[in-house]
């Protein structure tokens, strides 16, 4: 694909000075407004899903590398997460009674916009400067808007904010020094700016929602499958740290020239250092495992020919070769002629969710203590070797096994020593069985063995009887304490005693 890179886009007519601005989250009108807010009577609540905190560190990443304030508010005028914004705004504007209701006038009129249906909406605000604002919406709700503004498209009419300083008494020569860092931009680039931003905002949104539907889910299925188990419960500790973490990392592609600007998060997803990063789109690909590359050079060449918004998941290989899991989005801005030219986007790691959720799937279908299947997972196999059995005309053998004197055993000595018991005599149980055999424990000291393949009931008479033999040797654990305990074991037989799983479990 070839880009012309004589049509690279200006966005500045007057650049912005950010270190002099300043952040408005914790700004004492904001506060008051946040005091004044009860989501639970607002018709909006599934923005009570949504931690918008996240988006802080990107909106503070996405000013430093592109240099426009963005913020997102709700529709009373609340900032929920942002950047820094001008000094003009934050020093003078918001700290005067008089000019501050003009602010919030001009945020409730863009919000008003917004939900009447617009897809954006400028707004000069009675203070002088301009507003912008578009829409998030997650699941057909209008939650929020996300605002750029603080700026200019033109040069300011210096006369107008002559008269406004007089007005309210704003010390000439600091407000006119703030009216300087206002930058002015170019006008046709705000829509596309917007696009971008809603468009991050939202999939961030969308990742909060599902990370706290993730964590319900999940808490359920603690309590029907593992609800004893401690492990589990570390397990969605971790879990809820690593969503409420939210650390993300900003990056931004010059396409035209291969120049990748990165922020500080994204060397520390990467596991490199920043004296180590050119800042050319190879050495981040490279970076990515030779196992997804095909599919990620696929999903961003689609993206830079406006087939659909960059979205992907994929494995990064760290310079010590540890694994990780990272998911990114972004957005690709195009120029007058359809060529892209710019992708920004948003890089987060996965990597603790997705250890968790194998573990989930695994204790799902595993005994957490002895990691043998469950019932769950011994039915399911059952089923399936019957169901073969029927094709074949052969039989299947079910042994249940309880473990005799276990009691005495665990009500003496503590579960400590009891666990090692069931673990040693699940470890004993499955040497006595082929590897096409299944060993399964239901609860307590209760197993069940799975023969699929046996021809008659003696097969199955010949395991168990090599299971008793084994379970009743003698347990040690040292020569001061040892074990002895027996196993009482039952036979059921697919077709003879019952056709289906349940009933052979049943008579057992």
């Amino acid at each position: 694909m070839k880009f012309n890179k004589e049509e690279k886009p200006i966005l500045f007519v007057r650049n912005p000075k950010l270190k002099k601005m300043r952040d408005p989250l914790f700004a004492k009108w904001n506060l008051e407004l946040a005091s004044q807010r009860n989501i639970h009577n607002e018709a909006f609540n599934l923005a009570e899903l949504v931690d918008f905190s996240l988006m802080n560190d990107v909106f503070a990443s996405f000013l430093e590398v592109v240099g426009l304030p963005v913020a997102i508010i709700d529709f009373n005028g609340l900032v929920l997460a942002s950047s820094p914004w001008q000094r003009i705004c934050i020093e003078f504007h918001r700290m005067n009674s008089g000019t501050l209701s003009r602010c919030l006038e001009s945020d409730r009129s863009l919000s008003t916009q917004m939900q009447n249906g617009h897809n954006h909406a400028i707004y000069k605000c009675h203070n002088g400067l301009m507003d912008c604002a578009a829409p998030i919406v997650i699941e057909g709700q209008h939650i929020a808007n996300i605002f750029i503004g603080q700026f200019f498209v033109v040069p300011p009419d210096e006369t107008y904010f002559e008269a406004q300083c007089a007005e309210y008494g704003f010390n000439r020569d600091a407000y006119f020094k703030a009216l300087s860092e206002v930058p002015i931009i170019a006008e046709e680039k705000i829509p596309d700016i917007l696009k971008m931003l809603v468009g991050l905002a939202t999939i961030i949104a969308k990742q909060s929602i599902a990370e706290h539907r993730a964590r319900i889910a999940w808490e359920n299925v603690e309590k029907q499958v593992i609800q004893r188990t401690k492990a589990l419960a570390d397990a969605k500790e971790r879990l809820e740290a690593a969503a409420s973490a939210g650390i993300v990392g900003v990056w931004d592609w010059d396409i035209a020239n291969n120049s990748l600007v990165w922020d500080k998060v994204m060397y520390k997803l990467y596991g490199v250092r920043e004296e180590d990063f050119s800042g050319a789109y190879e050495l981040w690909i490279s970076a990515i495992h030779p196992g997804d590359m095909k599919r990620m050079e696929g999903e961003i060449h689609a993206a830079l020919n406006g087939e659909k918004q960059f979205t992907a998941e994929f494995r990064i290989i760290w310079p010590d070769k540890s694994i990780h899991y990272i998911k990114a989005i972004a957005q690709t801005t195009f120029d007058m002629a359809g060529s892209p030219v710019r992708m920004v986007g948003v890089n987060y790691d996965v990597t603790e969710q997705k250890d968790i959720q194998r573990r989930l799937d695994y204790l799902a279908f595993h005994d957490e203590l002895t990691s043998l299947p469950n019932r769950r997972l011994l039915y399911d196999r059952a089923d399936q070797a019957i169901g073969l059995a029927r094709r074949e005309n052969r039989k299947v053998a079910l042994l249940f096994l309880d473990l005799d004197r276990f009691k005495q055993v665990n009500d003496a000595y503590g579960h400590e020593i009891g666990d090692w018991l069931l673990v040693e005599a699940a470890n004993r149980i499955k040497e006595c069985v082929r590897s096409s055999d299944t060993v399964a424990r239901i609860g307590g000291d209760e197993f069940v063995v799975l023969l699929p393949y046996v021809s008659d009931v003696h097969g199955a008479v010949s395991v168990a009887e090599k299971i008793r033999a084994s379970v009743s040797h003698p347990f040690a654990i040292d020569d001061a304490l040892v074990f002895n305990i027996s196993s009482s074991i039952g036979i059921a037989l697919y077709p003879d005693h019952a056709a289906e799983t349940s009933d052979l479990i049943r008579i057992l």
